[in-house]
């Protein structure tokens, strides 16, 4: 990604902003309006930037014919997912199997392989309105790897829950990072400490820091929140 830029409408949500990620869990922390939802929806090809390259698995998002290379490469849980409260578990992982390209005849082995991954194998016929907040949760993650991509995204996915879900939940997000790269959007310390292994950092629609967990600790050795505060003042 090299000088991206994003607006919404005539404002600028985000400037400037350069990285690149191959490998394990990249943390983008800041608070909530710092343009971590905008440059993920970027990521997903949910919205155009207003200028700047991103290239994801080996495909630059510049025409339509890369745009769908990267959808079918990417995996992506919105932070607002809300799944039908009536279908069953397991329906709604294969729909959204379906709906990325998963062959009929693999649905119910990919359905299968999503749910086990984040621990919900015992719940295919559970209704979804029966699931805990941190278990819907790995539902839309499971839905969003149940074609195997190469690329997560994930979009705050520890708000609101409790202590322990998150605990449980940032488990899985590393334990998913052995099969897919994965770029995860939060304004929490505790989940860059559990679960990252780089960190983005973004304030006001600019990212100050960027770099490893261990460069990013070493700002404020010790409290994660002072690392934030030293970042964002770089």
């Amino acid at each position: 990604m090299e000088q991206l830029q994003v607006r919404r409408g005539r404002r600028i949500v985000l400037e400037s902003v350069s990285f690149a990620h191959e490998h394990g869990v990249l943390a983008l922390l800041g608070p909530n309006g710092a343009g971590k939802s905008s440059l993920l929806a970027v990521l997903a090809t949910l919205r155009r930037p207003a200028g700047g390259e991103i290239a994801i698995a080996g495909h630059r998002i510049a025409t339509g014919k890369d745009r769908r290379a990267v959808r079918g490469a990417i995996g992506f849980q919105a932070q607002d997912d809300r799944p039908p409260a009536e279908l069953r578990c397991a329906d709604y992982v294969r729909y959204a199997a379906w709906l990325a390209g998963v062959d009929r005849s693999a649905l119910d082995h990919a359905t299968a392989r999503a749910l086990s991954r984040v621990n919900l194998t015992e719940h295919g016929r559970t209704r979804i309105r029966h699931l805990s907040g941190g278990m819907l949760r790995r539902l839309t993650i499971a839905a969003a790897i149940a074609h195997r991509p190469r690329v997560l995204l994930l979009d705050e996915p520890t708000a609101g829950l409790d202590p322990h879900e998150r605990l449980s939940l940032t488990g899985v997000i590393r334990a998913l990072a052995g099969s897919a790269t994965i770029v995860m959007s939060t304004h929490l310390s505790d989940d860059v400490r559990r679960a990252a292994d780089s960190v983005a950092v973004f304030s006001a629609g600019r990212m100050t820091f960027s770099g490893s967990l261990d460069s990013f600790e070493r700002l404020a050795p010790g409290d994660l929140d002072e690392a934030y505060r030293a970042a964002v003042d770089r």
